[in-house]
């Protein structure tokens, strides 16, 4: 279904089915505990127990205590949908390798 943006523009709404919540909920409790020990701890988003109350404390530490006196907000306009897809799913593949992917694979 699509609905119209303020923009005028049609934007997909998709509402996805139990199975499928299942299994990306699955996903991504795999895909965290791959890659949340890698993760910098000034990293905050979208982390279980990191909120964006964490990164104001932060922030405000480092105002009060150094000699920092400015911010940057910047938020890249469809910075997800400009990504190389190809190259991301590449990179898990790697993390991700299992025996049965591998034995699939072999002739």
């Amino acid at each position: 279904m699509y609905i119209p943006n303020a923009n005028g523009k049609m934007r997909s709404l998709g509402m996805a089915a139990y199975d499928d919540k299942i299994v990306w909920s699955a996903l991504g409790k795999i895909l965290m505990a791959v890659y949340e020990p890698k993760f910098s701890d000034s990293m905050y988003g979208f982390r279980p127990n990191w909120s964006q109350h964490n990164a104001l404390k932060e922030v405000t530490q480092l105002i009060e205590k150094s000699k920092k006196n400015y911010i940057i907000d910047a938020d890249i306009k469809g910075y997800s949908n400009n990504l190389e897809h190809g190259r991301i799913i590449e990179l898990v593949r790697f993390r991700l390798a299992d025996s049965v992917s591998t034995a699939e694979s072999k002739p």
